[in-house]
């Protein structure tokens, strides 16, 4: 009578991990611009893509436009000033891609402006900030300055 052999075999496989790093951009909410409270962010909505318009003070918008996040630590009055030479806008909603959930919405008419938005915001909860122009030769460079009170 003959035995068979048994053979065993470990197969060991090595793959190579690789990390891909992609910067938020703000063109879209897949990418989003992370918003830190306190600080100033400067931008370019030239470089952006138009959303399509806002249901407030921006529902006429068909510049191109920049989006951020920002999850606030703690309950307050989030305060964002937008400064540019264009006619420009800013508006919050809570669902990036919804404009149903926009809850505020500021537009100083006229170039050379200030916007200031003050929202009451939620500790935790995250809202998505977007710098928009008014129309669709309203576009640049800005700075977006935050704060929490």
């Amino acid at each position: 009578t003959t035995t068979p052999s048994t053979t065993s075999m470990n197969v060991t496989s090595t793959t190579r991990s690789t990390t891909t790093t992609t910067t938020p951009t703000g063109q879209s909410c897949a990418l989003p611009r992370p918003l830190s409270i306190g600080t100033t962010a400067n931008g370019d909505t030239g470089t952006g893509i138009d959303h399509g318009p806002g249901v407030g003070c921006m529902q006429n918008a068909q510049a191109p436009d920049l989006v951020y996040v920002v999850t606030p630590a703690t309950d307050g009055t989030l305060t964002l000033s937008l400064t540019s030479d264009w006619d420009g806008g800013i508006y919050v909603r809570t669902t990036c891609d919804d404009p149903q959930t926009e809850l505020a919405c500021e537009d100083v008419l006229g170039e050379n402006a200030t916007e200031v938005l003050q929202l009451p915001v939620t500790g935790g909860t995250t809202y998505y900030v977007y710098v928009d122009g008014y129309t669709t030769e309203s576009y640049g460079s800005y700075t977006l300055d935050s704060d929490l009170q």
